[in-house]
This record gives C-alpha cells, sequence and structure tokens, in this order.
C-alpha cells in the first residue's frame, strides 16, 4: 500500500481511476481498525502504516472532479476523520520526533494536502469543520509547516490555514477554537506568522514571476482574519513585521507593472502589503511604525506603484494609494516624521521632489509634496527661531545647559 500510494499518481494516473484509489484507501480507514488509545507507540504499526499509506494515496486526488467518488467518502467519514486525529495526535502532536525528522515532514506534508483537497470541497469541508479537534490540528499544521528546508510545506500549509479560516467562518461555533487554537503565547503565534510571510515572499531569481506572489495571498487571509486580536498586532510589530512587510511591498510595487501579468498578481501583492502597512500604522504607537516604514523604503515603494499609466492600474490602487496619502498627512504634524519624510522622498539629478508624471494620481502626489515643502520651511523657521530664544537666556550652570539641549532633541 505504501508503494502504490507513493507511485500511483505520478505513474499510473492513466490507467487507475479514482473510484479504484477510494474504494482500496477505504479498506484501511474503517473505524473499527483505529487503536482505541492515542498510543504513540502505534504511531508506525502496521495498520496505523497502511491507514497513513491510505490518506497518502488520496491526498493526490482531486475530490472536486466527477469522477471522483465523494459519497463513498462521505459515508466513510467518521473512520476518515478518528485516522486523521490519531495519525496527527502519534506522529506530530505526540512529539516523538525532533523538528527535523524526515518521516515527521512527510507526514505533516501529506496532512496538508489532504486537508487541502478536503477543504476545496464543498461536501467534505463540512464534514472536516465539525471534527473536534480540527482546529487545533489546523492550526498546529500550519505552525509546524514554517520550515525554511520545507518550502513546499509552508507554502501549502499557509494555503490549507487560509482555506480553513474561510470555510470556518459559516460554523460560528467553532470561532472560539480558532482563537484558542492560538495557545497562551502569542508571540511564538505571531513569530510563526513572521517565518511563513518570509518563506512566502519570493527569491531574488523569482521575483520578476507573477505566479511566485501568489504565496501571499494566503497570508493576508491569515493576517486579516486575526487582525482584530490587538495582542497579536502588537506581537507583530514588535517583532518587526512593518520591516517585513514592507520589503514585500517595495519588491512588488517596483516591479508590478514592468512584466506581463494579465491576473495582476504583482499588483495584488503590492495592495494587500500596502494595506497591511496602512493597518500598522493604525495601531498604537503608529508613528513609530509609520517612520520605520519609511526608513525602510515606504516612499520608494508608493511613488512606484503610483507612476504607472492609468490603463495599467489594478482597479484598487487609486483608491489605496490616497488611503495611504491620508495616513501620511495625519503624521506630517510631528517634526521627526516631516524629517524623516523629506529624507526619504525620491529626487531627480536636480534635487526636485518627482513621483509621478501623469494620471489620476499627480496632483495628490503634487499637493503632498508642497504640503511637505511648506511644513519642512515651518520646521526649520521654528528650530531656528526657538534656537536663537535659547541663545540669548543660556545659564553659566553646566546642568541647565545640559537639561536645555536635552529639550531640544526631544521636543519633537
Amino acid at each position: 500500500m505504501e508503494t502504490f500510494a507513493n507511485f500511483w499518481a505520478s505513474h499510473h494516473k492513466g490507467m487507475i481511476t479514482p473510484s479504484n484509489v477510494v474504494d482500496l484507501c477505504l479498506r484501511y480507514l474503517r473505524e473499527d481498525l483505529v487503536p482505541r488509545e492515542m498510543d504513540a507507540s502505534q504511531a508506525y504499526s502496521p495498520r496505523t502504516r497502511m491507514a497513513f499509506a491510505s490518506i497518502h494515496a488520496m491526498s493526490d486526488l482531486d475530490f472536486t472532479q466527477q469522477d471522483t467518488p465523494v459519497g463513498s467518502i462521505v459515508d466513510a467519514w467518521p473512520g476518515i476523520s478518528k485516522w486523521i486525529s490519531f495519525v496527527f495526535s502519534v506522529r506530530v502532536a505526540s512529539g516523538i520526533f525532533p523538528a527535523s525528522n524526515p518521516n515527521r515532514h512527510h507526514t505533516i506534508r501529506r496532512l496538508v494536502l489532504f486537508w487541502n483537497r478536503l477543504l476545496i470541497c464543498d461536501r467534505l469541508s463540512g464534514l472536516l469543520m465539525r471534527m473536534p479537534m480540527a482546529p487545533e490540528i489546523a492550526a498546529h499544521l500550519w505552525r509546524e509547516s514554517a520550515d525554511p528546508l520545507q518550502p513546499l510545506d509552508a507554502y501549502s500549509g499557509s494555503g490549507m490555514f487560509a482555506w480553513f479560516l474561510v470555510r470556518v467562518s459559516r460554523y460560528p461555533g467553532r470561532q472560539d477554537a480558532i482563537a484558542r487554537s492560538m495557545g497562551s503565547d502569542v508571540d511564538a503565534f505571531a513569530d510563526t506568522i513572521l517565518r511563513h510571510f518570509a518563506l512566502a515572499i519570493p527569491k531574488e531569481d523569482k521575483r520578476l514571476l507573477p505566479s511566485s506572489w501568489q504565496k501571499l495571498d494566503s497570508l493576508f487571509i491569515i493576517i486579516s482574519h486575526f487582525s482584530a486580536v490587538k495582542p497579536l498586532l502588537q506581537a507583530l510589530l514588535s517583532l518587526g513585521i512593518v520591516t517585513t512587510i514592507t520589503t514585500a511591498f517595495s519588491e512588488a510595487a517596483s516591479i508590478c507593472y514592468k512584466v506581463p501579468d494579465p491576473e495582476l498578481e504583482m499588483a495584488k501583492a503590492a495592495l494587500g502589503t500596502l494595506k497591511l502597512l496602512l493597518e500598522c500604522f493604525a495601531a498604537d504607537f503608529g508613528r513609530s511604525w509609520f517612520m520605520e516604514a519609511v526608513r525602510e523604503g515606504f516612499f520608494d515603494g508608493l511613488c512606484a506603484f503610483s507612476s504607472h499609466g492609468t490603463s495599467e492600474y489594478h482597479p484598487g490602487t487609486v483608491r489605496m494609494v490616497r488611503s495611504a496619502m491620508q495616513v501620511i498627512y495625519r503624521f506630517l504634524v510631528y517634526g521627526s516624521a516631516i524629517e524623516e519624510v523629506s529624507r526619504a522622498i525620491p529626487t531627480d539629478r536636480d534635487g526636485k521632489r518627482v513621483c509621478v508624471s501623469n494620471g489620476p494620481l499627480k496632483e495628490p502626489w503634487d499637493n503632498l509634496f508642497a504640503f511637505i515643502e511648506e511644513r519642512s520651511a515651518l520646521l526649520e523657521a521654528f528650530k531656528e527661531e526657538r534656537a536663537a530664544s535659547r541663545a540669548s537666556m543660556v545659564c553659566n550652570n553646566p546642568k541647565v545647559r545640559d537639561y536645555t539641549s536635552l529639550s531640544e532633541r526631544t521636543f519633537f
């Protein structure tokens, strides 16, 4: 059975029908064959190996195709669900193997792929949603799949968890279980998101391939689902997600209209990362996160994203860039933000600030630049006036001079 699971899809797919595969696999996924106790010593018993090989074989099926006997799977679901829980419990959750163990990786990968297949199918996803351990298993598999040495697992893991979150919204009773699946360690959950994000950003040699940016879509869904959990957002911010997102945004924005991309995958990635950045700026201490993004190239990305012909714009580009500008205006009441933004805005060889030469975003950018120039001039005039007034009332006491100098530095 293990040999069949490994090779049927790649060597005999045209000769073996989905019905053949399902009929064979369901023999080993019967409810009466599941061990009564979650005993880790049974992780690789003959029965468990046959059951897992059956899950492996079925993970290569497309349950949305008409020739796949979904009805037979529905009828056999009590046994399938119990075997999923058992294999997960004894091979993954039990910790009998270290994270680097190939058998552990193989189990996680095949469970993730099988869940992806189930979640895409309307009839089977409903059964999966009602599994007692479903939220815990989904979250655990997603966390375990954030391994840089197993990138395929990471991409599939995020896709599976995103699908699960989309499906679970139809089952209000499961929402609390999803919240509990985060665990008590919010920092660890945030770290998992960051690790998945780092893996989803295309490597340098793949960045010009539009399809390579699709991997971010699942993470947008996951982060959006948990965005209302304030401690999680704060954990993400403290772990440096602003820098990670800004890097992804700047990369996607700078190339999204430079290569053929009929599905606008790069533009979607730029829009998604920009939306996340605006959510970060709206969080507590938003000015700090805004200035961090500015230092990491936020304005380079925003200008690049705005500077393409109107006909090429993704429908959401103009609206999102305008929203970003409103946020920028809000932070320009702070001297420190004015200075940071002034240094970050791209200039031409003559030192003139440039961004958009035509289109619906030219006027908003021109207005923003004029506003920044005005604020910069006011700030310089204020600093000069303040320095002059300080100079006229300097005290001979060194402690007072030190205090005055400190106040000057921290005023903004």
